[in-house]
């Protein structure tokens, strides 16, 4: 991961001073997270506060209690469940990406996308088991340092588990929105130096492991 994120010369993320806020907060776009079998499990609310110099976003949760909508946290589910789903049986290639915003986009474009609610850092072991069995995984890296480490943490919960992990990352921009938004195809990301050829490699069994372990 270090060598990665030296090679990329990915600098320290700092937060911009946007300055005083100069308006209330308005929401953007609600996104739907569904479980399984189709019914709503809960909903991430895009938000976006006017500042003196830009815009500031937010992001709420809100968890389906089968009556009303509590605001609060819901089940680690990966975002378009049902298809993902739907996918892995299919043997579709699956794109994980970090956002929503990300997913529609791939979506538009034809593919299986998912990715965790809230954003880089978020991913777990209970969104991966999804995705075990597929036949190949594109984990989409955005072009920063908490994108590296979320993109890296993704595929070690898939490595061993789908038939193949790569991990890519936009010819232009940030992400995967900028990517496309540039005219670029989905054929045309970019490996991501040293984590691409990391998982690409077989996961050692437990025998092996040992052996390096010893040595």
């Amino acid at each position: 991961m270090d060598k990665a994120i030296d090679y990329a010369r990915l600098p320290i993320p700092s937060k911009p001073d946007l300055g005083e806020a100069i308006g209330p907060t308005e929401n953007v776009c609600a996104y739907l997270y569904r479980r399984a079998d189709g019914h709503e499990e809960g909903v991430v609310v895009r938000k976006k506060t006017p500042h003196e110099h830009g815009e500031k976003k937010s992001f709420n949760q809100a968890r389906w209690t089968g009556t009303s909508w509590e605001p609060t946290g819901f089940a680690p589910i990966p975002y378009r469940l049902p298809e993902v789903v739907d996918g892995v049986q299919s043997g579709r290639e699956i794109y994980v990406v970090e956002g929503e915003k990300d997913v529609q986009r791939a979506m538009d474009a034809g593919q299986i996308a998912t990715c965790n609610a809230m954003g880089a850092g978020n991913w777990t072991e209970q969104h991966a088991k999804w995705l075990h069995g597929a036949g190949r995984v594109i984990v989409v890296a955005d072009r920063d340092r908490p994108g590296y480490l979320h993109a890296s943490k993704v595929a070690e919960t898939l490595h061993g588990h789908v038939g193949e992990v790569r991990v890519l990352q936009a010819a232009v921009g940030k992400d995967l929105y900028d990517h496309l938004d540039a005219g670029h195809g989905l054929d045309q990301l970019e490996m991501v130096p040293y984590l691409d050829r990391h998982y690409r490699q077989p996961r050692p069994g437990p025998q092996q492991r040992q052996v390096t372990r010893s040595r």
